[in-house]
Order: structure tokens, then C-alpha cells, then sequence
């Protein structure tokens, strides 16, 4: 058989494997509902701890006082995916006591291929804690309201992560009234991917970034970093910021200064 007739042959039964692959994973995947009574968990915790590849978590309404961490991961193909229920807003509030530890975040994303929208996150505002934390890879977090963070309000570390349509508002509670020492934090980032400190081609869309007692946005230590359509403006320190990132494409984002201060 020809060289071309057997490449030809193998990507089509390269395909054949990946459909049967997504049919199985459509087939196996589960709906899982997160409510204060009545769901099939009352944490958004244990939700997590159980979900697997292509399973969807709907979070019913109401306010969960607790740190999550999700560290099961989906695929390419089958992300878990972690959402408000549809017209609903659920709240994960720190209230000033979860997480411990310093520089633990409130919602971290640690597994890869994570999806996890519509939910406001906030009062983090002791013990070095922020906000949101994409720690593992092609995560993706979208339609975010998150506010009162003591250091970053969002920061995605990990490679191919993407933060778009969130709000970020009062982070950077550690330098209130520039009381930092000199060391701030930021309302929204893209830096030190834990595996090799540099995090390749994340994307920050479409975010509103404003009054936080930082930097706005910005990326550092990465590479790639995708930054457009934002709205960043009233921050503290510079609105937007660049620094030790190569390859950086910014573009059609609004940033702008007004009197009023965060």
C-alpha cells in the first residue's frame, strides 16, 4: 500500500477511535445538582470531589461558606463543567475565615479541562487568601463576580487558561488605603504557571476590572497572553501592566482613569 493511502488510512481510523471515544464519554457523563436542601449534594465541595470526565454540576441558588478546590480533571473532549443553575446565582463567600493558609484561593481550579461559570465569589479579605485560582491547565472560567479578595482577585497560572465576561472589583484588600508596605497584589492576572513559572497562551475576554487597590490586569511571567475586549479602569496602580511576558497581543481593550478612587 502506498505511503499516502496508509497515512490516509490511519487519520481516518485515528477519527473512528475519537468519535467512539466522545460517544462513550457522552454516554457515560453524568448531571449532578448542588442545592442548600433537596440537590444530590449540599456543598459545591463534594460535588466536586465526585464529578469526572463530561459529568455538569449545576450550583442552585444561595450562599456556600466555603473553600473549594477541584482537583479531578476532564478532557479535551469531555471537560467538567461546573455552572450556576440557569437564571440563578449562587455565592461562594469566604466571609473573611476560608481558606487557611497564605496564598490559598476561595475557588481553585487545580485539575485541567475545568469549566466553571456564573457564580459570585468574595470576602476573602484575611490570611493572605484570593480569590480564584486557575491552577491547572485549560481551565477556563467565565461570567464571574468576584470582589473582596485580601491579594489577587483572579489569577490564572496555568497554561491555555481563559477568563472571560467576569467582573473584578475590590481585590488587593491588603493595600486599602496604600497600606501595603509597598507589596500589592492585582484585581486580574496571567502568571507563574506552577509547572515551569512561565504560563503559555492564556486569554483574558472580555472582563471588567475597576477599583481594585492593585494593578487592574495585567500578565507577568508568562508568554502568548492573550488580553482584548476589557474594560479596566479606577485601579490603584496602573490599569494595565505588562512585564516579563513575550509575545503578548493586547487589543480593543477600554482603560481609563477617572477622579473617583477604589
Amino acid at each position: 500500500m502506498p505511503a499516502k493511502a496508509r497515512n490516509f488510512e490511519g487519520k481516518q481510523l485515528l477519527a473512528a477511535a475519537m468519535a467512539v471515544l466522545c460517544a462513550m464519554t457522552a454516554l457515560h457523563a453524568r448531571i449532578l445538582t448542588v442545592a442548600k436542601s433537596g440537590g444530590d449534594y449540599s456543598t459545591i465541595q463534594a460535588a466536586a470531589n465526585a464529578a469526572r470526565a463530561g459529568d455538569t454540576v449545576y450550583v442552585r441558588a444561595g450562599t456556600y461558606v466555603e473553600a473549594v478546590s477541584i482537583w479531578n480533571s476532564g478532557t479535551a473532549v469531555a471537560p467538567i463543567t461546573i455552572m450556576a443553575y440557569p437564571g440563578e446565582s449562587p455565592v461562594i463567600d469566604g466571609q473573611g475565615n476560608v481558606p487557611t493558609g497564605d496564598w490559598a484561593a476561595l475557588l481553585t481550579l487545580g485539575g485541567n479541562y475545568i469549566n466553571m461559570s456564573g457564580f459570585e465569589v468574595k470576602n476573602t479579605a484575611t490570611h493572605n487568601n484570593m480569590g480564584v485560582d486557575l491552577y491547572g491547565h485549560h481551565n477556563k472560567v467565565s461570567h464571574l463576580n468576584v470582589h473582596h479578595a485580601y491579594q489577587n482577585g483572579i489569577i490564572a497560572n496555568g497554561d491555555y487558561s481563559i477568563v472571560e465576561y467576569s467582573q473584578v472589583w475590590q481585590s488587593c484588600q491588603s493595600n486599602v488605603n496604600e497600606s501595603g508596605g509597598g507589596m500589592w497584589a492585582s484585581g486580574l492576572s496571567a502568571a507563574r504557571d506552577p509547572v515551569n513559572g512561565i504560563t503559555d497562551n492564556a486569554v483574558i475576554r472580555g472582563n471588567t476590572v475597576y477599583n481594585n487597590w492593585g494593578e487592574g490586569l495585567s500578565t507577568y511571567e508568562a508568554n502568548g497572553t492573550v488580553i482584548e475586549d476589557n474594560i479596566v479602569y479606577n485601579n490603584w496602580s496602573v490599569n494595565l501592566y505588562i512585564s516579563d511576558a513575550p509575545n503578548v497581543l493586547a487589543q480593543r481593550n477600554l482603560v481609563f482613569q477617572t477622579w473617583d478612587t477604589p
